[in-house]
């Protein structure tokens, strides 16, 4: 477990959130998608290929307007296949949900490092989903599966650091950049995994409703 804190609220703003929590946050939600298609192909006909797509979002929970030089910026930049709808209207509604989840964030962390980190879901998606996340448990997991979660994980402290060498970040802000960078430096390949089936977790919530 990583020792480092991770602070979700900003104290500079209230009602706001650190550009460090959003930043991990971006990892974990992602991660999240997999175990939300685990979920999903276990319990309907719909193939784990045919759920989420890349592409620029078309639902968002809220709209800032009482933040300046802040926006509701999406924590994971996805689309849902159009044909989840035939398949199944209540999962797609659901899926629109998940991907409608937004943060109060700098604009910063929106248009600078969160649009390189939008396109960095979409080309991570196909390797998220080549592990069959079914057959993986906290005690026993692939090594395939392993080299995944490594690989996502320092796509996001690569991403990360390139951003904390240039870009025209405030002090502050490229300290919340370095904490991000630390905190998911810390994480291990189990608390990785663990995102994974939250997405369970939350397919199971949700259905339940």
């Amino acid at each position: 477990m990583s020792k480092l804190s991770l602070k979700r609220t900003s104290q500079i703003i209230e009602g706001t959130m650190n550009g460090s929590y959003h930043l991990v946050r971006r990892l974990t939600r992602f991660l999240r998608i997999a175990g939300i298609v685990t979920h999903i192909v276990g319990n309907s006909n719909i193939s784990k290929t045919n759920i989420f797509q890349s592409g620029p979002s078309k639902t968002k929970d809220r709209v800032c307007k009482d933040f300046p030089d802040h926006h509701a910026s999406h924590v994971v930049k996805l689309q849902v296949v159009p044909s989840v709808l035939e398949c199944n209207p209540s999962i797609y509604n659901i899926l629109l949900k998940c991907l409608g989840h937004t943060h109060f964030v700098h604009r910063i962390f929106n248009l600078c490092i969160g649009k390189k980190i939008d396109t960095l879901q979409g080309k991570l998606l196909q390797n998220l989903l080549s592990i069959d996340w079914h057959n993986e448990t906290a005690d026993n997991i692939s090594p395939a599966a392993v080299k995944v979660l490594e690989m996502i994980r320092d796509s996001w402290i690569e991403l990360i650091t390139q951003e904390m060498s240039g870009g025209n970040y405030t002090t502050d802000q490229r300290r919340e950049l370095s904490i991000a960078c630390q905190f998911i430096s810390n994480m291990t390949i189990t608390e990785l995994f663990e995102k994974v089936m939250a997405g369970l977790d939350y397919m199971n919530n949700r259905i339940r409703k």
